[in-house]
Order: C-alpha cells, then structure tokens, then sequence
C-alpha cells in the first residue's frame, strides 16, 4: 500500500518546466538575453577553487554585499535559492493552516501551491482586460482571516505595477490586522518601484528580489529576502542547513562587483521595450506598458496566437502563448532585450503576416 499524501496537496497540479531550448533565442521565460559575460566568466574561474567546491558554504560575506547592493543592514538579509525560495519560506513560516492568502489572479504560479501546501484558503483578486486590479477590493478583503498578503511588484504576468503610495496603504492595513505583508520585487530593477528602504521599521513588511532577472543568474538559483529583524529570527528557524550554495554565492559576489554590467544592460533592455512597442504598433499589434524585462502584446482578431508560436518556434525564437481566455484573450508574452533580439523578433512577425495573411 502506498503511503498517503498529505491532504493539503492531493489537489495540487504541476507543470514539468520545459527543457530542450538550448540553441534557440529564448524570449519565453524572462530571462537575461546576453547571458553572463566573458569578463563574468573569467572572474568566476579565478575565485572558484576546490575548497569553495568541498567545503560548506560561508556566506557572510555574500550576505554583506547583498545588504550593501540593497541599501540596509546586513542583519536584515536572507539568502535563498532564488526569490522563490524566500517566497517559500515566507509561507512555511507565516502561512496559518485555515487561514486565507490573498493573491492577484493571474500571477506567479508558485504562490497558489505553497498556500495550498500550507493548508490556506486563496482570495483571488483578478485583473481586467488591461491587466489592471482594482485597488479597492485587494483593500477590502484584507481582514483578521488573512495570514499573507502577496504583491509581485510589478506583477508577472501581466507586468502591471502598483505606485508606492498604494503599496504603503496596503501595509498600513496589514500592520493594524498583524497580516504579513511580501512585496516580491523580482523584476527591480527594471522598475526601481521598491518598499526595501521600509523593511528597518515594519515589523510586518518582507520584500524578496532574484538574481535571475537582470543579474543573468537563472541557472544559479539566487536570491535574497529582507525584513526586520524579528521577521528574520522567525524565517531563520525554518531555514535549511545552510541558505544557498557556494557556487551560487561565488556568483553573487560577481555580480555585485560588476554592477555597472548590469545597469547597462537594463538600460539596453528598455531601448529594446521602446523599439518593439513602437513596431508593434505599426504592425496593428497592441503592446502594453512594460515595467518588467517581457511584454504582453494582443494579437489581432484575424491571428493565431498558436499558428504564431508554432511558426516562431520553427524558425528558432521562443515565447509565450497558449493563453486563450480573460485578459490574456489573443495575446503571446515576449521576453524584452537589447534592440538587436527584439528586431529579430519584429522580422519574424513581418515574416508571418506576409506568409499567413499576406493575400488577404
């Protein structure tokens, strides 16, 4: 007989993470399209050596860079295994059997299954066509019977973002109710939108950002959470032997030396938003406002999103599709880059029409 699965997840469904996409341009799940540089490569190799490889990890002095890079003490730092990672151990901490999660609907897949896992209600919020939520009802279904609150800031994957006044307002409720507010930043700094200067004082405030975005750490899995430091106590005590491995935090301090690599390359990244929104447009596509490193671009009616992807994923470019119904009704998600990804982007849409609808 086999053993029983605990109740709280004989209802969750997964999706196998999709492999063999090596060799194609990869606009299909946000990551950084230039990949990790030379320059990167050569100074990981330098520091890399066989004791970092046997030994367990030391991670104080990655820990010190992550806190300078974000602007607070050290003591306020937690390391994880990417964003996701700290998004877990959030719920495995604060998450009460019973109890109810708010969540924007859609958005990240991962924080519907660690509420399930935890035993929690979910209060959806939905957006409407435009990708936009309605401020008021997040606030008003925010009452005692909430454990967490979770905002992605900007959200993924409607890439909507939230001004910091109401973000505040939001945690002002969560501090009279003692609900845990998470503020999850993956896409800063495409954004710059960010409560991480308020976590020294709100005792009910964790932000959680990734490596993987603009830093191009998707393979590494880094990441790091800050709060105050009683949150932190708390979160400390569900934490693995160790928070996150050397080769992942040799990568970190890379990073965080060369920090300028990666402001260029966003900087890069946005002239590639504005060039790809600007020939969507002549094309008849409507692209909507990006505060992230992807976009969301409706079809028109006559396309189809799926002939598209199978026609893209032929001729070697990878992206988002399958959506078919609510707000992402017609519309493909398109991982942003520098210009010289996204032209080939807009040759490949050209490419299509021409082949597809060229006689009508």
């Amino acid at each position: 007989m086999r053993p029983a699965e605990r109740i709280s997840i004989q209802n969750i469904k997964r999706i196998a993470n999709p492999e063999g996409r090596f060799g194609y341009l990869r606009l299909d799940k946000n990551e950084h399209l230039d990949m990790v540089n030379k320059r990167f490569l050569k100074q990981y190799k330098k520091y890399l050596t066989a004791e970092i490889i046997s030994i367990y990890p030391e991670i104080t002095e990655t820990k010190k860079a992550v806190a300078a890079y974000a602007g607070v003490p050290v003591k306020h730092i937690f390391l994880s295994h990417g964003s996701d990672a700290a998004i877990k151990q959030v719920f495995d901490v604060f998450a009460s059997e019973g109890s109810y999660v708010v969540l924007l609907e859609p958005t990240y897949a991962m924080y519907e299954i660690y509420a399930k896992m935890a035993g929690c209600n979910i209060k959806w919020i939905k957006c409407n066509e435009q990708f936009m939520v309605n401020k008021e009802h997040i606030m008003e279904v925010i009452d005692k019977d909430v454990c967490i609150v979770a905002i992605p800031n900007p959200n993924s994957p409607t890439g909507s973002e939230f001004d910091v006044d109401f973000l505040i307002a939001v945690l002002k409720k969560c501090q009279k109710l003692g609900v845990l507010l998470l503020i999850d930043e993956a896409y800063f700094p495409f954004s710059e939108t960010t409560l991480m200067k308020l976590i020294n004082k709100e005792e009910n405030l964790v932000v959680t950002r990734t490596f993987s975005k603009a830093f191009a750490l998707g393979g590494c899995r880094a990441g790091f959470l800050a709060a105050s430091s009683n949150l932190i106590e708390s979160i400390q005590k569900a934490r693995p032997i160790y928070e996150i491995n050397a080769l992942s935090a040799l990568a970190i301090n890379v990073c965080l030396q060369n920090i300028h690599e990666m402001d260029a390359y966003v900087k890069r990244v946005k002239g590639g938003r504005d060039y790809l929104a600007m020939q969507c447009k002549k094309l008849g596509l409507i692209p909507y406002p990006a505060h992230t490193n992807f976009m969301n671009i409706r079809l028109p009616k006559k396309w189809d999103a799926g002939k598209l992807q199978e026609f893209s994923r032929a001729n070697g470019i990878l992206f988002k599709s399958g959506r078919s119904s609510g707000c992402f009704d017609n519309c493909i998600r398109v991982t942003l880059g520098p210009k010289i990804y996204m032209a080939k982007f807009v040759i490949l849409l050209k490419k299509f029409m021409e082949n597809t609808y060229g006689n009508e």
